[in-house]
């Protein structure tokens, strides 16, 4: 496996039989040839040019995590860069496993349980965990095992229940080398202070994808939104006080990959104000939209009628509102919502024959009564 160096660049290449495997600037490139023969050809001759162009042989070992794992950064710099591509991780699970560590083996079955489906494969993963408890997870196993959700020999999905010490549970995961591809984070957290402080320790998690946001309690801050620059998905539900002044203003500039989002919140003076300036970007393609917020239904609606979002918008969650001159603007500018295919709604809280103009104008309507978060907050509360 020749490893070179040039002007702080590495370049490194690994022939698996008629395949070539090769890491550079932290992206992976896979060339497939015709014999084993050839393929070691075609590794020598690239190898040649390039000493030939000034790169240099290193002997540098892999880097190691503080915790002791062996971390390979060109290949971890591949499935950083795409934390769902299938092959960079079956590659770096081949060199886990070259050095018998058990993440390569977990990687090896989690790649065969998105193949195969099958519950022998489930069995065997949760055995290896359970065998290798002390070197995938160790401080995590104090958490249990519901927070977690690993996937291709990682934890890429965290949710944190009220009771879990939020902000220390963040930072451990982390901090570990089993979490360094976190993708999704869901935090149902009742606790102003612990969610502000778990989101602060969350903000390290540059590969971010998914961030669910249930709290009971006041929303004080959401400026660290701005640093999950890859977010496709949002969901932000507050059951509790109205938020701080200026608290909503971060979701309008939330970064232009999002997707999806998702809002609900007790009223507030300010709520429009701050949201508004989302409705006039044009950097996003948001093609879910969800606004549970009865005050600001009509107000959403009718902008998003006039935004550049509005051609993009697949579906709508409106549910929980009542909404009246909104529906009425988005009927009257329905060619602006070319792609617009359902809506939520409770249809206890419209009147027939606006269901029936919606459903003419080629909207599918779905009865969303009631709130699931909801019920499951209350019902923790007991109230």
């Amino acid at each position: 496996m020749p490893r070179l160096c040039k002007a702080g660049e590495l370049w490194e290449i690994t022939q698996d039989g008629v395949r070539l495997v090769i890491v550079a600037d932290g992206k992976q490139t896979i060339r497939k040839f015709i014999s084993v023969d050839h393929a070691k050809v075609q590794h020598d001759k690239l190898v040649a040019d390039k000493l030939a162009a000034g790169w240099e042989l290193t002997t540098e070992g892999p880097a190691l995590h503080p915790d002791g794992e062996p971390r390979e950064p060109v290949l971890e710099a591949a499935i950083v860069a795409d934390p769902f591509d299938r092959n960079a991780y079956a590659v770096y699970g081949d060199w886990y496993q070259a050095r018998h560590h058990p993440r390569g083996e977990l990687i090896a079955l989690q790649l065969a349980e998105e193949r195969e489906h099958r519950p022998r494969v489930r069995d065997a993963i949760e055995k290896h965990i359970a065998r290798h408890r002390e070197v995938l997870m160790g401080n995590l196993a104090r958490y249990g095992d519901s927070p977690f959700g690993w996937r291709f020999g990682f934890i890429h999905r965290l949710a944190v229940a009220d009771d879990d010490p939020a902000p220390e549970l963040v930072k451990a995961l982390l901090r570990h080398p089993s979490g360094r591809v976190l993708t999704e984070a869901a935090l149902r957290v009742h606790d102003a202070r612990s969610l502000a402080r778990a989101l602060d320790e969350l903000a390290v998690a540059s590969n971010l994808r998914e961030l669910s946001i249930v709290t009971g309690a006041q929303l004080i801050s959401l400026d660290g939104l701005a640093r999950f620059t890859k977010l496709r998905a949002l969901t932000v539900k507050s059951y509790g006080a109205s938020p701080q002044a200026g608290v909503l203003a971060a979701i309008a500039r939330i970064a232009p990959t999002l997707g999806s989002l998702d809002l609900l919140a007790a009223p507030m003076q300010s709520a429009w104000d701050e949201l508004a300036p989302l409705f006039a970007r044009t950097d996003l393609t948001l093609d879910h939209l969800g606004m549970r917020m009865p005050e600001l239904v009509d107000p959403m609606l009718s902008a998003l009628a006039d935004s550049p979002l509005a051609a993009h918008v697949v579906s709508l969650d409106i549910s929980q509102t009542d909404p009246d001159d909104g529906v009425r603007a988005l009927l009257a500018n329905r060619e602006r919502f070319a792609t617009l295919r359902t809506i939520e709604l409770s249809l206890d809280r419209i009147v027939p024959r606006v269901a029936s103009a919606l459903r003419a104008a080629g909207i599918e309507l779905i009865d969303a009564a009631d709130d699931p978060d909801a019920e499951e907050y209350f019902d923790e509360v007991g109230e």
